[in-house]
């Protein structure tokens, strides 16, 4: 390759023409730092050079800059610290902001926060940063990993451009595969600048630190464009498809209620599935209005409770549900939950055999001999109404304080234990789906999806649930003629949305045209 005898910097806002005294080759990183560096040996003296610069054409300019003011003036320009915040410091700042400040749940914090850590990965080496969440909901950053070393005016825009770029390696444009890693590349980078919303820059960021222009339309990195992407049209499933869901389908209501419930939710309501997930039984109900042709309208009101909202105001409605979807999730309100066979308990004992040998031995004993803790067979005591002796019963049946049992519990017990199934409460205003629900979190959505990939010969969606909400849709909009109303019924802002994401019509009417000259 040819040396390059002069190079072109830029001094003082203009262009400047000076000697190449370092070559692009000569350049190098050391492990673990991100400047570029090179050696020269200037008037008899060995220099190193160094540059912050991602790009290496442009660390190259840089460097030959400070070769020449050191050969000019004699001596090396010092490279100023940066007193940009680190991500680190962004980090801590963005998740303790009061919600006056930075109106993003703690959950959205997070997610966009693991998003920056995605885009920024590749700047320097070190171990990821670690976020917490505590008791109280509320996420803490509690080792910053490799953000230590990154400080926030290193986050340029040639760091998301390369983000991007390095996502779609191997991907041909323009093909189906290339538009669904584009999509994902850009949420990425679309949750990564979340973290920087003019919000948060206004009230949390410009007070504590000195920030560095994210905005610059040649630097900024929220001026980052995003990679054009061309959305696909979704396409209702096959009538073969559909007819293996109508006639399978009704088995589940006995096999498991609550996937046959988040089925009846999603398909025959159009809930998505963090409305299914939080909808309750004094959801449902009658409306004011009747349908067009005079019939009764059930519906299903989406509302918040305890512990979450609907994402926006338009999502808090009243949806149309059919009569016999409504029965159907009036009926598993009392429906029995048989336990699944991975969900079986070691505990193999009846009430009866149990109240027994709870009265004859201690809790620890009885679950050493069934390989579980006493804790267990004190909840499953719990669970079925057996009463249990209190805390040190056993110690002072050792001592001599009390009589052994012998598996008689004391009258008072007896006819509490007796008496336990007589008295049905009604259920409370309780939620549709009632198995397994932990802090928001139900396994009944990824049930349904592995029901469906395992029953329903030809099913090659990725999603399920969400695939569901579309064909309610998509038939409320066939059943209407009308996609406005199938907008409203679905919640969305706009039917721009409704017609690119959910639009499909299902049932095509025979069009006749008579040809010329017939």
């Amino acid at each position: 390759m040819k040396k390059q005898a002069n190079i072109t910097i830029e001094k003082n806002g203009k262009a400047e023409v000076i000697p190449c005294y370092m070559q692009a080759n000569q350049l190098f990183k050391r492990d673990g730092k991100h400047s570029w560096r090179a050696r020269k040996t200037i008037k008899g003296r060995r220099k190193e050079f160094s540059s912050n610069h991602i790009d290496k054409p442009e660390a190259h300019r840089d460097i030959n800059s400070q070769c020449h003011d050191f050969w000019v003036e004699g001596k090396r320009t010092e490279t100023k610290r940066s007193a940009a915040p680190t991500l680190t410091e962004i980090a801590v700042a963005y998740l303790s902001a009061p919600p006056s400040a930075i109106t993003a749940s703690q959950d959205t914090r997070k997610t966009n926060l693991y998003a920056l850590k995605v885009v920024t990965r590749e700047m320097v080496t070190g171990n990821d940063p670690v976020i917490r969440k505590d008791p109280d909901g509320s996420y803490k950053l509690i080792d910053g990993g490799f953000w230590d070393k990154v400080r926030l005016d290193k986050l340029n825009k040639k760091v998301g451009k390369a983000f991007l770029d390095s996502r779609m390696v191997g991907y041909q444009k323009k093909t189906a595969e290339w538009n669904e890693r584009a999509c994902g590349a850009n949420d990425y980078l679309r949750q990564a600048r979340g973290v920087f919303t003019q919000r948060a820059l206004d009230e949390v960021y410009e007070e504590d630190f000195k920030m560095p222009d994210l905005e610059d339309k040649k630097t900024g990195f929220l001026k980052v464009h995003f990679l054009p992407t061309r959305k696909k049209k979704w396409k209702a499933p096959s009538q073969s498809i559909i007819d293996q869901i109508y006639d399978k389908v009704p088995a589940l209501e006995k096999e498991d209620p609550d996937v046959y419930a988040c089925f009846v939710l999603q398909y025959g309501a159009g809930l998505s599935w963090g409305e299914a997930m939080h909808s309750q039984y004094s959801s449902l109900g009658i409306a004011d209005s009747p349908n067009t042709d005079g019939t009764t309208r059930y519906t299903i009101t989406v509302k918040p409770v305890e512990g979450w909202v609907p994402k926006c105001e338009d999502r808090e409605r009243s949806a149309t549900i059919p009569e016999n979807f409504f029965q159907k999730l009036l009926d598993l309100r009392y429906a029995p939950r048989v336990c699944r066979e991975d969900r079986k308990s070691l505990v193999s004992i009846n009430d009866q055999d149990l109240a027994k040998r709870v009265w004859s031995e201690s809790l620890a004993a009885i679950g050493k001999s069934f390989g579980v803790s006493g804790t267990t067979i004190k909840n499953h005591c719990l669970k079925r109404g057996i009463p249990t002796p209190p805390n040190g019963f056993w110690t002072k049946v050792r001592t001599g304080l009390v009589a052994h049992p012998k598996g008689e519990m004391p009258n008072k017990e007896r006819t509490r234990f007796l008496l336990r199934n007589e008295r049905r409460e009604e259920p409370k205003d309780d939620f549709i789906l009632q198995r397994h629900r932990c802090y928001g979190k139900s396994g009944a959505n990824r049930r349904l999806a592995r029901w469906f990939r395992e029953n329903i010969i030809g099913w090659d969606r990725k999603q399920v649930g969400h695939e569901l909400r579309k064909l309610n849709i998509s038939r409320v909009i066939c059943a209407t003629n009308s996609v406005l109303k199938g907008s409203k019924h679905a919640g969305h802002s706009s039917t721009k949305v409704t017609e690119s994401t959910y639009l499909d019509v299902l049932k095509h009417s025979r069009v006749d045209i008579p040809f010329p000259g017939t």
